[in-house]
């Protein structure tokens, strides 16, 4: 959740959190909404399918992270 405060606004990443691909929350979250601040989104409980993506630069050490393919329920 991002959190407003004096000098801007910052990420407080919840525990066992994993970033998904942008665009993600307003793709498969079910009811979309901002929060009404105007920072950040509604958290939307749900079951997510999401599957590792890595994209190895030539010879470089492989970039992983987390893609959300489908929304299970509710």
């Amino acid at each position: 959740p991002v959190q407003r405060h004096d000098g801007g606004f910052s990420l407080v990443v919840p525990p066992g959190a994993i970033r998904v691909q942008p665009g993600a929350y307003e793709g498969f979250a079910q009811s979309p909404a901002a929060e009404p601040s105007g920072v950040g989104c509604v958290p939307r409980e749900g079951t997510y399918l999401v599957r590792m993506v890595s994209n190895p630069p030539g010879g470089a050490p492989a970039q992983i992270g987390w893609q959300i393919v489908a929304r299970l329920a509710p």
